[in-house]
Protein backbone atom coordinates (compact mmCIF):
# COMPACT_ATOMS: atom_id res chain seq x y z
CA UNK A 1 0.00 0.00 0.00
CA UNK A 2 1.39 3.05 -1.12
CA UNK A 3 2.71 5.78 1.83
CA UNK A 4 0.34 8.52 3.00
CA UNK A 5 0.78 11.31 -0.30
CA UNK A 6 2.96 14.38 0.36
CA UNK A 7 2.51 18.24 -0.89
CA UNK A 8 6.16 19.53 -1.62
CA UNK A 9 6.43 23.90 -1.42
CA UNK A 10 9.71 23.30 -2.10
CA UNK A 11 12.61 21.92 -4.42
CA UNK A 12 14.49 21.24 -1.57
CA UNK A 13 12.32 19.16 0.34
CA UNK A 14 12.51 16.74 -2.93
CA UNK A 15 15.82 17.16 -3.16
CA UNK A 16 17.06 15.79 0.01
CA UNK A 17 15.19 12.46 0.15
CA UNK A 18 17.32 9.12 -0.05
CA UNK A 19 14.99 8.02 -3.20
CA UNK A 20 15.27 11.24 -5.08
CA UNK A 21 17.72 11.31 -8.02
CA UNK A 22 17.61 14.30 -10.19
CA UNK A 23 19.10 12.49 -13.32
CA UNK A 24 16.54 9.16 -13.35
CA UNK A 25 13.82 9.01 -16.26
CA UNK A 26 10.43 8.30 -15.71
CA UNK A 27 7.57 7.44 -18.33
CA UNK A 28 4.39 5.05 -18.23
CA UNK A 29 6.62 2.47 -19.13
CA UNK A 30 8.93 2.22 -15.47
CA UNK A 31 5.70 3.99 -13.52
CA UNK A 32 5.17 2.35 -10.14
CA UNK A 33 3.17 5.06 -8.01
CA UNK A 34 3.26 8.85 -6.54
CA UNK A 35 5.00 9.93 -3.31
CA UNK A 36 3.03 13.02 -4.09
CA UNK A 37 2.60 16.14 -5.42
CA UNK A 38 4.37 19.72 -5.78
CA UNK A 39 4.04 23.82 -6.40
CA UNK A 40 7.07 25.45 -6.50
CA UNK A 41 8.13 29.28 -6.79
CA UNK A 42 10.80 28.35 -8.09
CA UNK A 43 11.52 26.28 -11.94
CA UNK A 44 12.53 22.89 -12.11
CA UNK A 45 13.58 20.34 -14.42
CA UNK A 46 10.88 17.43 -16.01
CA UNK A 47 12.18 14.20 -16.13
CA UNK A 48 9.84 12.48 -18.66
CA UNK A 49 10.84 10.64 -21.22
CA UNK A 50 9.21 10.70 -24.28
CA UNK A 51 9.42 9.48 -28.13
CA UNK A 52 11.59 12.64 -28.57
CA UNK A 53 13.91 12.24 -25.75
CA UNK A 54 14.25 13.78 -21.66
CA UNK A 55 11.74 16.73 -21.33
CA UNK A 56 14.09 18.49 -19.72
CA UNK A 57 11.31 21.54 -19.54
CA UNK A 58 11.50 24.20 -16.91
CA UNK A 59 8.23 23.84 -14.92
CA UNK A 60 6.64 24.56 -11.18
CA UNK A 61 4.00 22.39 -10.59
CA UNK A 62 3.62 18.61 -10.82
CA UNK A 63 4.12 15.09 -9.49
CA UNK A 64 6.58 13.19 -7.66
CA UNK A 65 7.08 10.28 -9.64
CA UNK A 66 8.75 6.36 -8.06
CA UNK A 67 9.97 3.94 -10.83
CA UNK A 68 9.74 0.23 -10.72
CA UNK A 69 13.22 0.18 -9.20
CA UNK A 70 12.05 2.56 -6.46
CA UNK A 71 14.04 5.89 -7.37
CA UNK A 72 11.77 9.07 -7.51
CA UNK A 73 11.64 11.32 -10.48
CA UNK A 74 9.99 15.01 -11.42
CA UNK A 75 6.97 14.30 -13.74
CA UNK A 76 5.89 17.90 -14.80
CA UNK A 77 2.19 18.92 -15.00
CA UNK A 78 1.91 19.34 -18.38
CA UNK A 79 4.12 16.05 -19.36
CA UNK A 80 1.74 13.77 -16.63
CA UNK A 81 -1.00 15.74 -19.19
CA UNK A 82 0.13 14.87 -22.34
CA UNK A 83 1.94 11.35 -21.79
CA UNK A 84 0.47 10.23 -18.59
CA UNK A 85 -2.87 10.37 -19.00
CA UNK A 86 -4.09 7.19 -20.91
CA UNK A 87 -2.11 5.38 -17.77
CA UNK A 88 -4.68 3.96 -15.92
CA UNK A 89 -1.81 3.14 -12.78
CA UNK A 90 -1.05 7.00 -13.17
CA UNK A 91 -4.88 8.32 -12.86
CA UNK A 92 -5.60 6.20 -10.11
CA UNK A 93 -2.77 7.76 -8.08
CA UNK A 94 -3.48 11.25 -9.14
CA UNK A 95 -6.58 10.76 -7.98
CA UNK A 96 -5.32 9.37 -4.77
CA UNK A 97 -2.97 11.58 -4.30
CA UNK A 98 -4.97 14.75 -4.92
CA UNK A 99 -8.06 13.25 -2.20
CA UNK A 100 -5.29 13.13 0.17
CA UNK A 101 -3.81 15.97 0.14
CA UNK A 102 -7.14 17.78 0.04
CA UNK A 103 -8.03 16.41 2.89
CA UNK A 104 -5.06 16.46 4.56
CA UNK A 105 -4.86 20.20 4.40
CA UNK A 106 -8.81 20.90 5.36
CA UNK A 107 -7.72 19.41 8.57
CA UNK A 108 -5.36 21.40 9.27
CA UNK A 109 -7.14 24.55 8.43
CA UNK A 110 -10.05 23.26 10.75
CA UNK A 111 -7.33 22.10 13.90
CA UNK A 112 -5.98 25.79 13.06
CA UNK A 113 -9.30 27.47 14.07
CA UNK A 114 -10.26 25.59 16.76
CA UNK A 115 -6.39 25.10 18.30
CA UNK A 116 -4.47 28.18 16.75
CA UNK A 117 -3.58 31.09 18.66
CA UNK A 118 -6.26 33.01 17.72
CA UNK A 119 -9.21 32.70 19.84
CA UNK A 120 -11.72 32.14 16.47
CA UNK A 121 -14.73 32.32 18.82
CA UNK A 122 -13.87 35.43 20.85
CA UNK A 123 -13.08 37.24 17.48
CA UNK A 124 -16.45 36.19 16.07
CA UNK A 125 -18.57 37.04 19.19
CA UNK A 126 -16.63 40.68 19.22
CA UNK A 127 -16.92 40.97 15.24
CA UNK A 128 -21.51 40.51 15.89
CA UNK A 129 -21.21 43.01 18.71
CA UNK A 130 -19.56 45.39 16.80
CA UNK A 131 -21.90 44.75 14.23
CA UNK A 132 -25.33 45.30 16.70
CA UNK A 133 -23.43 48.32 17.58
CA UNK A 134 -23.20 49.72 14.33
CA UNK A 135 -27.24 48.77 13.28
CA UNK A 136 -27.82 50.60 16.15
CA UNK A 137 -26.13 53.73 15.15
CA UNK A 138 -27.24 53.16 12.05
CA UNK A 139 -30.67 53.06 12.91
CA UNK A 140 -30.48 56.23 14.92
CA UNK A 141 -28.46 58.12 11.72
CA UNK A 142 -31.78 57.09 9.54
CA UNK A 143 -34.27 58.42 12.07
CA UNK A 144 -32.39 61.83 11.88
CA UNK A 145 -34.06 62.62 8.83
CA UNK A 146 -37.21 63.84 7.27
CA UNK A 147 -38.79 61.34 4.64
CA UNK A 148 -37.53 63.69 1.35
CA UNK A 149 -33.81 63.05 2.44
CA UNK A 150 -34.68 59.16 3.47
CA UNK A 151 -35.99 58.86 0.21
CA UNK A 152 -33.56 60.01 -1.76
CA UNK A 153 -31.22 57.41 0.51
CA UNK A 154 -33.49 54.65 -0.38
CA UNK A 155 -33.08 55.59 -4.79
CA UNK A 156 -29.18 56.36 -4.11
CA UNK A 157 -29.01 53.03 -2.59
CA UNK A 158 -30.81 51.24 -5.40
CA UNK A 159 -29.21 52.92 -8.16
CA UNK A 160 -26.32 53.16 -6.75
CA UNK A 161 -26.13 56.60 -7.84
CA UNK A 162 -24.67 59.08 -5.06
CA UNK A 163 -24.50 62.24 -6.87
CA UNK A 164 -26.31 65.40 -5.53
CA UNK A 165 -28.18 67.57 -7.77
CA UNK A 166 -29.91 70.83 -7.35
CA UNK A 167 -32.32 73.43 -9.24
CA UNK A 168 -30.11 76.34 -9.53
CA UNK A 169 -32.88 79.50 -10.55
CA UNK A 170 -31.70 82.64 -12.29
CA UNK A 171 -33.98 85.73 -12.25
CA UNK A 172 -34.59 87.25 -15.29
CA UNK A 173 -36.49 90.16 -16.22
CA UNK A 174 -38.29 91.11 -19.15
CA UNK A 175 -40.16 94.18 -20.53
CA UNK A 176 -43.92 93.30 -21.72
CA UNK A 177 -46.24 95.36 -23.24
CA UNK A 178 -49.94 94.88 -21.37
CA UNK A 179 -52.43 96.45 -22.60
CA UNK A 180 -50.68 99.53 -24.34
CA UNK A 181 -48.34 99.87 -21.62
CA UNK A 182 -44.96 98.23 -20.65
CA UNK A 183 -44.89 95.89 -17.85
CA UNK A 184 -41.71 94.61 -16.87
CA UNK A 185 -42.18 90.83 -15.10
CA UNK A 186 -40.12 88.37 -13.43
CA UNK A 187 -39.48 84.85 -13.63
CA UNK A 188 -36.99 82.33 -13.01
CA UNK A 189 -35.54 80.10 -14.96
CA UNK A 190 -34.39 76.52 -13.19
CA UNK A 191 -31.25 74.56 -14.79
CA UNK A 192 -30.01 71.37 -12.82
CA UNK A 193 -26.80 71.47 -11.12
CA UNK A 194 -24.40 69.11 -9.51
CA UNK A 195 -23.18 70.25 -6.34
CA UNK A 196 -20.98 67.26 -5.42
CA UNK A 197 -21.10 62.99 -4.78
CA UNK A 198 -22.40 61.94 -1.10
CA UNK A 199 -20.58 59.50 0.65
CA UNK A 200 -22.14 55.86 0.19
CA UNK A 201 -24.40 55.12 3.25
CA UNK A 202 -25.32 51.57 4.17
CA UNK A 203 -28.90 50.15 4.06
CA UNK A 204 -29.98 48.88 7.18
CA UNK A 205 -30.23 45.49 5.88
CA UNK A 206 -27.25 44.75 4.70
CA UNK A 207 -25.90 45.29 8.32
CA UNK A 208 -28.40 42.94 9.35
CA UNK A 209 -27.49 40.39 7.14
CA UNK A 210 -24.29 40.48 7.86
CA UNK A 211 -25.36 39.98 11.65
CA UNK A 212 -27.09 36.71 11.04
CA UNK A 213 -24.09 35.27 8.88
CA UNK A 214 -21.58 35.81 11.51
CA UNK A 215 -24.24 34.23 14.35
CA UNK A 216 -24.02 31.30 11.61
CA UNK A 217 -20.11 31.68 11.66
CA UNK A 218 -20.27 30.92 15.68
CA UNK A 219 -23.23 27.66 15.13
CA UNK A 220 -20.96 26.29 12.46
CA UNK A 221 -17.49 26.33 14.75
CA UNK A 222 -19.77 25.04 17.94
CA UNK A 223 -21.05 21.83 14.98
CA UNK A 224 -17.45 21.35 14.71
CA UNK A 225 -15.99 21.14 17.83
CA UNK A 226 -18.51 18.83 19.02
CA UNK A 227 -17.18 16.16 16.62
CA UNK A 228 -13.93 14.10 15.57
CA UNK A 229 -12.62 15.98 12.86
CA UNK A 230 -10.67 13.06 11.96
CA UNK A 231 -14.51 11.44 11.72
CA UNK A 232 -15.79 14.22 9.63
CA UNK A 233 -16.55 13.38 5.39
CA UNK A 234 -13.84 15.20 3.14
CA UNK A 235 -16.77 17.11 1.47
CA UNK A 236 -18.35 18.63 4.81
CA UNK A 237 -14.85 18.89 5.86
CA UNK A 238 -14.36 21.03 3.11
CA UNK A 239 -17.91 23.00 3.42
CA UNK A 240 -16.76 23.62 7.11
CA UNK A 241 -13.11 25.31 6.39
CA UNK A 242 -15.13 27.01 3.77
CA UNK A 243 -17.58 28.70 5.53
CA UNK A 244 -15.49 29.18 8.77
CA UNK A 245 -12.93 31.17 6.63
CA UNK A 246 -15.71 33.39 5.60
CA UNK A 247 -15.00 35.09 8.97
CA UNK A 248 -12.58 37.37 7.18
CA UNK A 249 -14.65 38.32 4.53
CA UNK A 250 -17.17 39.66 7.27
CA UNK A 251 -14.50 41.26 9.22
CA UNK A 252 -13.19 43.06 6.38
CA UNK A 253 -16.92 44.25 5.69
CA UNK A 254 -17.32 46.05 8.99
CA UNK A 255 -14.00 47.80 8.32
CA UNK A 256 -15.40 49.04 5.23
CA UNK A 257 -19.06 49.72 7.02
CA UNK A 258 -17.58 51.91 9.80
CA UNK A 259 -14.89 53.89 7.40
Amino acid sequence: MAEKAIYFSSYNEIEKRASFNSEQEISPDNFKSLVGMYRFDENVICQVRTKKGICHQKHKNGWLGITNDGVEALIGGHCASEYFKADNSFRLEKKRVESEIERRLAVEKLRGYIFGEKDYPNEVACLRTNLISARKILDSFYKSFPNSVLRFIDDAQRNQNWIINVDVGTEIQRTIKKDGEEEVITFYEWTPDTIGRLKPIIPTRDIISLINKVKELAESYGEVCAQNIDDIKTPKLKKYVERLSEKEDYATLYDKYKA
